[in-house]
């Protein structure tokens, strides 16, 4: 088979969203399939093209309400002219830069969002080039919005219009959970025949990693609010200040990008000398710290109906996992009982990383495989 790989998010961009098209593709090769990718940055161990992002990571320190007036109002421009959101000058030059640089015709196209403008490329690719299309959704597009502006009706109902144009075209829809496949056999008009789920798969397990001093060390790896803009990092703070008072030696690691107003949180908090913030950290040192860890810190919105994708990426490194902050993903994963004070405390005894019928990438990559051909035979 031969695949073209659009991503607007691949490493060495650090983000959730990077890794699963950077796993997956790895792994399509693996199993004999001849890729070409388009992303911001090439792959060395791939065949691809490199489309240029002028804002390929969120500046650092930068997020929700932070920016400077004249950055605002841009922003907001940008997001109310630009449809379905700014990324799609991007998708557009990804589409013409593919269709430039083929090296074979395709037999499928994917597209893996966010940003749902990489969609748009899918479809145009497809058009140009005649291959089947599918469209890989690793969040809500409307149902939970991370773009705030989705919320307003009066956007909400031109850009459903527009997502329903678009995506009525996709041979093969695949989502990471079941939320996500509703929304999209709503929007799509897809039978279940041409839809499936392919969870957040499990990464390999990184290793070498060392903590300096005694601990027990607890890592949070990845961002808060700027991954989820009403993700705070505040329960993390709060219930690591009450165990750090008892336990002079405990230690929070804190390895992502931050938002100013989470840093500042950072600064003043009682026990900031038990706090270690590493900033940004490559893909290799991310799962290398996660399972030299004690315990691993997963939290989220309060109306997140699912935990994030961080949390299958956590159960690979085999380590405790702790949760923070409430809401009804806690209980989807088992944690909605579960004391975080008492399990920072005591991290050895907390719940436990369980990866018992979780995929990893190359079962994933199978399971991707098996749907698109069984689509192409149809």
């Amino acid at each position: 088979m031969k695949l073209v790989i659009i991503a607007r998010h691949y490493p060495p961009a650090v983000s959730g969203g990077a890794r699963r098209p950077y796993f997956l593709a790895h792994a399509l090769k693996e199993a004999g399939t001849e890729i070409f990718l388009v992303a911001p940055d090439l792959d060395p161990a791939l065949s691809g093209i490199a489309v240029a992002h002028p804002n390929r990571d969120p500046a650092p320190g930068i997020g929700p309400g932070q920016a400077s007036a004249s950055a605002f109002a841009r922003d907001i421009a940008r997001e109310w002219l630009r449809w379905p959101d700014p990324d799609i000058g991007w998708a557009k030059r990804a589409a013409k830069a593919a269709q430039a640089s083929l090296p074979f015709k395709p037999d499928w196209i994917l597209t893996t969002s966010p940003p749902e403008s990489v969609h748009w490329a899918g479809n145009e690719l497809k058009r140009v080039t005649g291959a089947r299309w599918c469209a890989d959704f690793r969040d809500q597009w409307f149902d939970r919005a991370f773009r705030l502006n989705r919320r307003n009706a009066y956007r909400r109902a031109l850009e459903s219009v527009y997502a329903r144009n678009l995506l009525h075209t996709v041979d093969v829809a695949v989502s990471v959970n079941e939320l996500i496949d509703s929304e999209v056999a709503r929007l799509s008009g897809l039978p279940d025949r041409k839809r499936t789920v392919i969870g957040h798969f499990l990464p390999p397990r990184g290793q070498g990693y060392v903590f300096e001093g005694p601990g027990p060390h607890l890592l949070h790896s990845g961002s808060f609010s700027i991954s989820d803009p009403e993700c705070s990092i505040e329960p993390t703070l709060q219930a690591f200040a009450l165990a750090a008072k008892e336990m002079p030696a405990l230690r929070l690691h804190l390895a992502g990008r931050l938002s100013t107003s989470e840093l500042k949180a950072v600064s003043i908090s009682p026990v900031a000398n038990q706090i270690t913030l590493h900033g940004v950290v490559s893909l290799e040192q991310s799962l290398a710290m996660q399972s030299a860890a004690d315990a691993l810190i997963v939290t989220a919105a309060p109306n997140a109906p699912v935990p994030p994708g961080k949390y299958v990426e956590y159960q690979a490194a085999g380590r405790p996992i702790i949760a923070t902050g409430d809401g009804p993903w806690r209980t989807r994963i088992g944690l909605s009982g579960q004391n975080e004070v008492r399990s920072m405390r005591s991290p050895i005894l907390s719940h436990h990383s369980r990866d018992e019928g979780l995929l990893d990438a190359a079962q994933a990559a199978r399971l991707l495989l098996e749907t698109l051909q069984a689509s192409s035979w149809r």
